[in-house]
């Protein structure tokens, strides 16, 4: 079962310095600050919650797609997040994009791709 408070998940600063590679809490203060994300404090301690964290992570991945692809950045950025980057491949201008044309060039090429360009 769901609830509200789901969305607000909290990441204690102590968790952020191994997440963005760095190594110590001060760095992490930078980074946060840097990122524009609000840092609060409660009785374990500073935090930042979970949604704006990974918004703020995944920042330079959102920009590049929306640069690359501005119709349809988020279906692109959807398909990242959910693992399926190979998926990718079906959305150039929203339609499959196959070359009938190109002539594969190896056996093991032909072996991989013959299936999907029929």
């Amino acid at each position: 079962m769901s609830t509200k408070h789901d969305s607000l998940n909290r990441l204690y600063l102590s968790k952020i310095p191994s997440l963005i590679n760095r190594r110590d809490t001060r760095s992490a203060r930078k980074w946060c600050s840097k990122n524009n994300l609000n840092i609060y404090r409660d009785c374990s301690g500073e935090f930042v919650f979970q949604t704006e964290f990974d918004l703020a992570y995944d920042m330079p991945l959102i920009n590049a797609l929306a640069t690359k692809h501005p119709e349809d950045w988020k279906e692109y950025y959807s398909l990242y997040k959910s693992g399926a980057t190979y998926e990718t491949i079906n959305l150039v201008g929203g339609k499959t994009h196959k070359n009938k044309n190109y002539k594969l060039k190896g056996e093991i090429a032909r072996k991989i791709f013959d299936r999907s360009l029929k």
